[in-house]
């Protein structure tokens, strides 16, 4: 099902993005790295890359730009299902007192890249079960390109040091919490999380983990 790529109230059209950073890679000892000029792979090809690069995976609120985020490495690919779960469902509790987990539910319209509905064909069929409509992601704009570019500007802020090695496992357990700051945050007075709170008429949660895995399963 299609429908047009608009969204009114927060929680009706969600981005879905899984990408293959082109800048960042982790070494054997596990630290991260970063190179300058870009490495050319995609979701396509991870299976060919030389090197273990980080992989990006993003969900995010068209309406508000509010997003959830979470970071793994190319050789551990995080199973799709697990993550959409995690990003859709209630949050025990955020960072900090002004940056609590509220971003959760479902949307009524998912955008999805063309090469995240191949890796992941799990995808069609949570969609299916749970409502949730099919818009195609026909340009780097629709699938939240702009938000990955300002997300591996953060990641490269605090993650990334050159006299002193950050090791990968600290990005990955802190990189939901940064996303709730980074939607939190006041970016020209304006924060996009209470932007998703003012403009959500309802949360819509997913069933419970099991059936929701075993959905995507198939």
């Amino acid at each position: 099902m299609f429908m047009r790529y608009q969204s009114d109230h927060a929680n009706q059209v969600h981005q879905l993005l899984v990408s293959v950073s082109k800048h960042f890679y982790v070494r054997r000892n596990g630290t991260i790295a970063f190179q300058w000029k870009a490495i050319d792979i995609d979701l396509a090809r991870i299976q060919t890359a030389k090197r273990n690069h980080v992989v990006h995976y993003l969900l995010r609120d068209h309406y508000s730009g509010a997003f959830y985020a979470e970071v793994t490495t190319s050789d551990r690919l995080i199973d799709l299902g697990e993550f959409l779960y995690r990003a859709w469902a209630e949050k025990e509790t955020g960072p900090g007192e002004d940056a609590p987990y509220l971003f959760r539910g479902m949307p009524d319209a998912l955008t999805v890249p063309a090469k995240v509905m191949e890796r992941f064909p799990g995808v069609a069929r949570i969609m299916e079960a749970c409502g949730i409509a099919y818009i195609k992601a026909t340009s780097g704009f629709q699938a939240g390109v702009r938000d990955l570019k300002t997300w591996e500007e953060e990641f490269r802020y605090r993650f990334w040091r050159i006299d002193e090695p950050v090791g990968f496992e600290v990005a990955q357990s802190m990189a939901p919490a940064c996303a709730c700051l980074m939607s939190g945050d006041r970016y020209n007075g304006r924060s996009k999380i209470r932007e998703w709170t003012a403009g959500n008429p309802s949360i819509r949660l997913p069933p419970d983990r099991e059936r929701f895995l075993a959905v995507y399963a198939g």
